[in-house]
């Protein structure tokens, strides 16, 4: 009897061991399975509308990830400034509140010295220089450093914006002489604020979300931003005339928040660099497609349009020069002629 107890009970012990193990196995695949289809939330932040070429960059981004990434991806786009402006966007990278964001590199110089070179007046004689340089080894340089100083968040790749040309709700602007005493909005960048006063305009810094209304009611005269930026704000509403100065090539950088970044397997970062590398030719795509079209229908809106003589940009070089070389000291001689060499090298 005692026997016959001992092996009832050791059987009984058995089953509960097996029971609970099944059990375990059982929570364990639900776990894996919750895992499984649980989505990557992918936010990204950007002061732009849908109809700013950007906006059809990210749409690219979008499919790319949702094609290739197996459903893993939940990519939401936030627009119109509607998380901050470029600065607060670039925080909220930093604290893990939003995955990415594509400011002007005039804010991110904020935060890396490096990137005061966009800045730079007349630093790009033409769009295909500046491709090749940003493309090359001197733009990834830049890049790098965002990681190398300890920002939080990675410089992935250069969106563009395009040429800056000038905006004012005054009158028309032949010559530097015209520009005497305009109140010209700029973004907080002390190279540009620099740059304004140099060519004899009064300098305004005003965050993006601001300049519409404050043209508007007469805050400031005028603006400076490249065609699909001017177009897209339709800034051509409350401004009756356009100067195709050049004066800045102002690339745009995507940014990731390191955060984000850790999360990703390494087969996820390969897609998600891609990703955005394949938006980026597509809003490049756009954008240079359309600038023609835009600046036409901003004349059509009733703007003058104004093309300096070259002996306007003649002056307005040599004018600006002094701004140059006082930021080339502030930045590193050695940095800023090394990527004057690169531009060179480019041209050639």
């Amino acid at each position: 009897m005692n026997k016959f107890l001992g092996l009832l009970t050791s059987l009984l012990i058995v089953l509960l061991i097996v029971g609970c193990s099944s059990e375990n196995t059982d929570s364990s695949n639900g776990s894996q399975d919750a895992d499984a289809t649980e989505k990557i939330e992918f936010r990204i932040g950007t002061g732009n509308n849908e109809s700013h070429p950007h906006y059809q960059g990210l749409v690219k981004l979008k499919e790319v990830l949702e094609e290739e990434g197996g459903d893993r991806f939940d990519v939401q786009f936030f627009l119109n400034a509607t998380v901050g402006d470029d600065r607060e966007m670039i925080e909220g990278l930093q604290m893990g509140t939003l995955d990415a964001t594509i400011p002007a590199a005039g804010v991110v110089s904020n935060f890396v010295p490096e990137f005061e070179i966009f800045n730079f007046p007349f630093l790009f004689p033409n769009e295909e220089v500046a491709d090749e340089v940003l493309a090359g080894p001197a733009g990834r340089e830049i890049l790098d450093q965002l990681q190398e100083q300890g920002q939080g968040v990675m410089g992935m790749d250069y969106w563009e914006q395009g040429f800056f040309l000038l905006t004012n709700s005054s009158h028309e602007v032949k010559t530097l002489e015209d520009l005497e005493g305009l109140t010209i909005r700029t973004i907080e960048n002390e190279i540009q604020v620099d740059t304004l006063r140099a060519l004899g305009a009064n300098p305004t810094p005003m965050p993006w979300s601001e300049l519409f209304t404050a043209m508007q009611q007469g805050v400031v005269d005028g603006q400076q931003n490249p065609i699909a930026n001017i177009h897209s704000a339709k800034f051509y509403e409350v401004q009756d005339y356009l100067t195709i100065t050049n004066h800045h090539y102002g690339p745009s950088i995507f940014l990731v928040s390191e955060i984000f970044w850790g999360k990703l397997s390494e087969e996820e970062q390969q897609l998600v660099d891609k990703a955005i590398k394949s938006g980026n030719e597509e809003a490049k795509r756009v954008m240079r497609e359309q600038n023609a079209a835009q600046l036409q229908e901003v004349e059509e809106s009733g703007v003058v349009i104004t093309e300096l003589d070259d002996s306007e940009f003649d002056r307005m070089r040599e004018l600006t020069q002094p701004v140059v070389e006082k930021f080339s000291e502030a930045i590193g001689k050695e940095f800023v002629d090394r990527f004057y060499q690169a531009v060179e090298d480019a041209q050639n």
